[in-house]
């Protein structure tokens, strides 16, 4: 049997190229499952700790909407610096446009990455869980 395959013009195979598509879009879904159960865990500790201390002080008990919600918005207030920062330790240190322009550019593609995915993971929630 003949089996199909790609070619680019230039006569390479682009099975390897289509491998790679697979498995980054493979392992960014499973990035963002991972984060909805670290929100869900975060919302679980954050609910816990609210019970112990602020419920007995006279507060009302907070859901685990309202808690994923508030963990998400911390994270993207507080932890968003952070993840920048070391997103880009993990580029490549041969940059072929070391101008400021290049690394600006670069930040700025990374914070609207992060967000989206907050934006994305905040949208999910609200998708499982009931009102």
């Amino acid at each position: 049997m003949n089996a199909i395959t790609l070619e680019s013009e230039t006569g390479d195979s682009l099975s390897p190229i289509i491998g790679k598509i697979v498995t980054d879009l493979f392992s960014i879904v499973i990035i963002f499952i991972l984060g909805l159960g670290v929100a869900a865990y975060g919302a679980f500790v954050l609910t816990t700790i609210w019970d112990w201390f602020l419920v007995p002080a006279g507060y009302a008990t907070l859901s685990f909407k309202t808690a994923i919600g508030a963990a998400l918005i911390v994270s993207l207030l507080t932890a968003k610096d952070a993840k920048v920062a070391g997103a880009m330790r993990a580029l490549p240190e041969n940059n072929p446009d070391p101008s400021v322009f290049g690394d600006a550019a670069k930040r700025f593609t990374i914070v609207c990455v992060f967000m989206t995915m907050v934006l994305a993971s905040a949208f999910a929630w609200t998708l499982i869980l009931p009102n």
